[in-house]
């Protein structure tokens, strides 16, 4: 099996995540967190952090009771799961921007004609069209 490190932010959850021949599954300054096992264990849930009720944070590091799920997410107690699109096939020239086609993104300007411009421009070309990218901008 594999071995590697795993580091988490100060407030992390790990959920329905199987360990197999992970003898520490968290390791934190002042020692094991979550023990693993040389075999395999299946963690629900294990937060670190703050929890937060009607009165008020409370610090927690350890197994708490899972998060309510929607069956539709689940497939028997395993999480539905679906590959993200990969472009690895497609040529830089396939890609456009949406600010190249007409968007400023720049919080001030009213995008929505350029937007509507390229969604009708996209649905039109269908997949012979490029695939626009909204860049980190405020639009």
């Amino acid at each position: 099996m594999a071995t590697g490190r795993l580091i988490l932010p100060m407030c992390s959850t790990i959920e329905n995540v199987v360990f197999t021949n992970v003898p520490t599954a968290v390791q934190g300054a002042n020692g094991v967190s979550l023990a693993g096992s040389t075999s395999s264990i299946i963690v629900a849930v294990w937060v670190q952090g703050n929890t937060y009720s009607s009165i008020g944070p409370t610090s927690i590091q350890g197994v708490t009771s899972a998060f309510p799920c929607p069956a539709l997410l689940l497939s028997g107690t395993k999480y539905y799961t679906r590959s993200k699109p990969q472009y690895n096939t497609l040529a830089v020239t396939q890609f456009a921007s949406a600010r190249t086609a007409g968007a400023k993104g720049d919080g001030i300007t009213d995008d929505s004609a350029a937007i509507q411009a390229i969604i009708t421009s996209a649905t039109a070309a269908g997949k012979r069209g490029p695939l626009y990218l909204f860049t980190s901008f405020q639009y």
